[in-house]
């Protein structure tokens, strides 16, 4: 996050920083505006880890996200952290913005291929993520990113 240029510097906002055990997620916390980062390893029990640290964040810093806007934020997370997962199979990083009325989700991964929406059938044990996504969340897309990899995001209004 840049900041502008002055002739007295301007601090820092407090941060805190938690490292975890190897295999366990990294959390970095900065303030104003609120954002929470996330080191996700490329595990089975990512998305529910993630899931876990998302909404004692969102409960601690009081977002007025209705139960059902909650459920949303929740089931989109595991969506997208899922995917990172089982598709790009590389360690990933949640980073939770919260600007005072939108809540913004970007899970960064190690592959550059971005995601295809898909019409899954009853019958098919997959598929329906980003459909999810897509109908839950009040915006969402995908950015490459310089190096390797990708950004896939989404957003959640406070009125959600």
């Amino acid at each position: 996050m840049s900041r502008p240029s002055s002739a007295h510097p301007v601090p820092s906002p407090p941060s805190t920083k938690s490292v975890l055990p190897a295999g366990a997620l990294e959390i970095t916390e900065e303030l104003a505006p609120l954002l929470l980062t996330l080191q996700v390893p490329a595990s089975t029990r990512a998305a529910h880890e993630a899931r876990h640290q998302v909404k004692a964040q969102v409960g601690a810093w009081n977002i007025p996200f209705a139960k059902e806007a909650m459920g949303d934020l929740l089931l989109c997370l595991m969506e997208v952290v899922t995917n990172a997962v089982l598709h790009a199979g590389t360690d990933s990083t949640v980073t939770l913005w919260w600007t005072g009325d939108r809540l913004r989700v970007e899970v960064v991964d190690g592959n550059c291929r971005r995601p295809q929406p898909r019409a899954a059938t009853v019958g098919d044990p997959s598929g329906r993520g980003l459909a999810l996504v897509e109908e839950l969340a009040s915006r969402w897309g995908c950015e490459r990113l310089s190096g390797e990899g990708k950004k896939v995001w989404f957003e959640l209004d406070q009125a959600c």
